[in-house]
């Protein structure tokens, strides 16, 4: 698929082809990283990572993990 540049403001820009937005589920205002790799310009959506309230992360039982055994002091560690 071809694609061509243009100028915006003092910015480059391409258009992405609607099969490819379809493709990879993009939205107006996605954010989008972009870098070179072997010469090639790579875009690639950040995916949003959710944020969880302090709420939300209190609500079920909490794991605490057993103590961890790190064996005998090895220097002048006060135990």
């Amino acid at each position: 698929m071809k694609s061509q540049v243009a100028r915006w403001g003092n910015s480059l820009a391409f258009r992405i082809p609607r099969q490819i937005v379809i493709q990879l589920g993009l939205k107006p205002h996605t954010t989008l990283l972009c870098s070179v790799e072997a010469g090639a310009l790579v875009v690639r959506p950040v995916r949003e990572v959710k944020e969880y309230s302090l709420e939300e992360l209190l609500v079920g039982p909490l794991e605490v993990e057993d103590e961890v055994d790190w064996g005998k002091p090895e220097g002048k560690e006060a135990w």
